[in-house]
């Protein structure tokens, strides 16, 4: 697992990982009110409504919501200047509910969940997945989870998690 100081969206990934909670409003729209959510809500219009959909087919789980290209996403990296990418974001549950503190065995099960669909994604490369046409090595980048808004301390609580399943520098865990 590799550290960096930047921002989520500016970081060149594969799988862009949004910190989320359980909860989905009347009208089917997933609570992505705040931090790294409501900043990827505010790019992507239409995440709230496909979270939600995913939410309540098969509850507060690591989920993909959807790919999306270079327009929408640019991040400051000369691999990724003139070039097409695609990028699969997915959501990583760290709350039940969004007025909730950050739970640490729902990030545990996210960590599991998200690390067994990339080693999936890996035994299937050259099937057509996003990062056959990427200039770049394929990596994972996600926000600190539970950490911030979650009320989690980094070094004691939630990063002897993350060691555990993301053994490998494909995950990028990001912080500000």
């Amino acid at each position: 697992m590799l550290e960096l100081c930047k921002n989520l969206f500016e970081v060149p990934a594969n799988w862009l990982c949004i910190t989320t909670n359980g909860i989905v409003k009347d009208g089917g729209f997933a609570v992505m009110g705040k931090g790294c959510a409501l900043e990827a809500a505010q790019k992507f219009w239409d995440l709230p409504g496909i979270l939600g959909e995913r939410i309540k087919e098969d509850g507060n789980n690591v989920h993909f919501l959807k790919n999306f290209g270079s327009e929408d996403y640019v991040p400051q990296n000369p691999l990724y200047y003139d070039k097409f990418v695609i990028v699969s974001i997915y959501s990583f549950p760290t709350k039940h509910h969004y007025k909730d503190k950050a739970d640490l065995e729902l990030i545990e099960r996210s960590c599991q969940q998200l690390k067994t669909k990339w080693n999936l994604a890996c035994l299937k490369r050259g099937e057509g997945y996003a990062w056959d046409v990427i200039p770049c090595i394929p990596k994972v980048v996600l926000p600190r989870p539970g950490v911030g808004l979650g009320g989690l301390d980094w070094e004691s609580e939630v990063r002897p998690i993350c060691e555990k399943y993301f053994l490998t520098d494909d995950f990028i865990v990001v912080h500000r």
